[in-house]
C-alpha cells in the first residue's frame, strides 16, 4: 500500500510516517512538505492513500493538492474528510 503524507510540520510528518510504518509493514510512505513536492510525487507514483494537511504555508494548501488530484482520472473518485484540531 502506497501512502502520501503532505505536511509542512516536520514533527507531525515524522509522527504520522512512524505510525503508518508500524501498523502497515508493507507500506511505502512518501512524504512531501510543499505543494510542488506533492505534485512531483503524485505524477511519479501510484498512491493508494493520501493524508493532506490543509495549511501548507507558501500560498498553496492541501485543498489545492486535492483539486489537482481530482483532475487525474485515476483519482477523480476520491472522497475527502476534513478533521479540525480542537483548541
Amino acid at each position: 500500500m502506497n501512502f502520501l503524507i503532505v505536511e509542512d510540520d516536520n514533527i507531525q510528518l515524522t509522527g504520522l510516517k512512524h505510525i503508518i510504518e508500524e501498523e502497515y509493514a508493507d507500506a511505502v510512505v512518501n512524504t512531501a512538505s510543499t505543494y510542488n513536492d506533492a505534485i512531483t510525487i503524485i505524477d511519479s507514483f501510484d498512491i493508494d492513500i493520501f493524508l493532506l494537511d490543509i495549511d501548507l504555508g507558501g500560498g498553496k494548501t492541501g485543498l489545492d493538492v486535492c483539486g489537482y488530484l481530482r483532475r487525474i482520472p485515476k483519482y477523480c473518485h476520491l472522497h475527502h474528510r476534513h478533521h479540525r484540531s480542537k483548541p
